[in-house]
């Protein structure tokens, strides 16, 4: 019996399967879509002043060890204040305007920091966070319904932090 080199019979005419890849028509098409939303999300972003995107960080920085501080402490309120006009200052106790329960900030100098001297205009506000770092705001602490947002601005460039509430989050 002689044996034939024939294909299988669901296998007739077809050709030998070729390697799996992307046709160049869709590589193509793929880095024109990518060069697209690069130029618009490029063109769409501000341009943030070096100078003023430090000061921002530098805030939110602040925020976050205030928070750190409460969740270490086991004291029941640490938390940051902003007059508005002048200054803003880290303090531990729920009277925020005491002299003595004021604190160094990180990078400062004193007990307050000069808005004028950062080169900051802010909005004023209360801040509060409890030992599990839940934030608080207001005259006496009242836990945060909605985010607290804080106009900042720096350089001639503006920029809101918000802190959201349960968790203590600054965007």
């Amino acid at each position: 019996m002689t044996r034939t080199n024939r294909p299988p019979p669901g296998r007739r005419g077809r050709l030998p399967d070729q390697a799996a890849g992307f046709t160049l028509m869709e590589m193509t098409v793929v880095l024109v879509v990518l060069g697209i939303l690069s130029a618009v999300i490029m063109y769409s972003t501000p341009s943030l002043d070096p100078a003023a995107g430090a000061r921002f960080s530098e805030l939110r920085s602040q925020i976050r060890y205030v928070q750190l501080r409460a969740m270490k402490s086991g004291t029941d309120y640490y938390g940051l204040k902003c007059d508005g006009a002048t200054y803003y200052w880290a303090f531990n106790s729920t009277a925020p305007d005491t002299a003595d329960a004021r604190l160094v900030l990180p990078g400062a100098s004193s007990t307050q920091v000069a808005l004028a001297d950062k080169g900051l205009t802010m909005t004023a506000f209360t801040l509060y966070f409890d030992t599990f770092g839940i934030p608080y705001s207001g005259a006496t602490p009242t836990k945060l319904a909605a985010p607290l947002v804080i106009n900042v601005a720096a350089g001639g460039v503006n920029a809101t932090l918000s802190i959201t509430p349960e968790t203590g989050f600054v965007q």
